[in-house]
């Protein structure tokens, strides 16, 4: 929560009349593809900013080249478009581990940060990455968590480094930009 709370007391409300700000808030489109492949639970997740892709399937998390992706894409069908992807779920229930990709499906711009524009999440997707999976308790509880407008995001515009996951006095030393794991959960 450390993290939250200073972004929090970074990000500005709205200005008083006549001193608006000259650059507009960043306009964030579904950024992300979400295909699944209908036999068996594979998932494509496709970036309109970067060539490759990810496939997640069987547990597993991997890159592909454009031509992977050319090779399979045909055997998937669109599902969804997402702002970001959290990440994978993992529990365990019973005998088994159920994954779910972890989507942003909605989110609201609330300041800026140097250059990055803030954004607040509103909503989130759980895709499974399974055969049908009936809904947990555990992944309702997290998904009202995640809701709840509690946790934020940032996307820098052209140009910018920032990176709302690295303390501010290790975004000025290059040697030290690294994220640190406690803006990071394990379930």
């Amino acid at each position: 929560m450390r993290g939250l709370r200073a972004a929090a007391g970074v990000v500005r409300g709205p200005e008083p009349p006549g001193c608006a700000d000259p650059t507009p808030a960043m306009a964030l489109s579904k950024g992300l593809k979400v295909l699944v492949k209908s036999e068996g639970r594979s998932v494509l997740l496709e970036s309109r900013q970067r060539e490759e892709c990810l496939l997640c399937e069987s547990g597993t998390i991997s890159a592909l080249t454009p031509e992977e992706k050319e090779a399979i894409k045909g055997q998937y069908e669109r599902l969804q478009e997402a702002y970001g992807c959290l990440g994978v779920l993992q529990l365990k229930s019973g005998n088994c581990r159920l994954h779910f990709l972890v989507l942003v499906s909605g989110c609201s711009s609330v300041g800026r940060i140097l250059d990055a524009e803030v954004y607040k999440i509103t909503s989130t997707e759980f895709c499974p990455l399974q055969e049908e999976t009936k809904e947990e308790e555990r992944v309702v509880a997290l998904r009202k968590i995640l809701n709840s407008g509690m946790f934020y995001f940032s996307w820098p515009n052209a140009g910018s480094q920032f990176d709302l996951t690295v303390r501010a006095q290790n975004q000025s030393d290059k040697r030290c930009y690294e994220s640190g794991n406690w803006f990071f959960w394990l379930v």
